[in-house]
């Protein structure tokens, strides 16, 4: 049985509604660039859990976005980034998410480029 992610699934409900492209843990088939991904970070796993009223969770996530140009992509990740270190930004009871890892934007094929950002969510 797969257990549901709610810091997962909460930045994908933020990060899409802040910059208005779709947003998934996974590419679906149709979907064309910009569109951003969310999933854990490598790493350690998840600590804690999100849902106790007295744990200490941390989770780290993965923000990548793809588009057609380095500069739809540095304004995805830019909007990304303010919207996820805001204070108590994914309403889950965080005491802060912060980023870990500014990744470059890269060239993701010939009309493709992509960037990933890591941030460590902690409750």
């Amino acid at each position: 049985m797969t257990r549901r992610n709610e810091v997962i699934e909460a930045a994908i409900a933020l990060v899409a509604a802040t910059t208005g492209f779709a947003c998934a843990s996974e590419v679906h088939g149709d979907w064309v660039a910009p569109y951003v991904l969310v999933t854990m970070a490598g790493g350690p796993a998840p600590l804690g859990d999100f849902g106790s009223r007295n744990s200490n969770a941390t989770q780290r996530i993965a923000v990548t976005a793809y588009a057609a140009d380095r500069k739809q992509v540095n304004w995805i990740m830019d909007k990304t980034e303010a919207a996820l270190t805001a204070n108590n930004s994914l309403n889950i009871g965080e005491q802060w998410v912060l980023q870990e890892v500014q990744g470059a934007i890269v060239p993701s094929g010939e009309t493709l480029y992509s960037g990933t950002d890591n941030y460590l969510v902690r409750k």
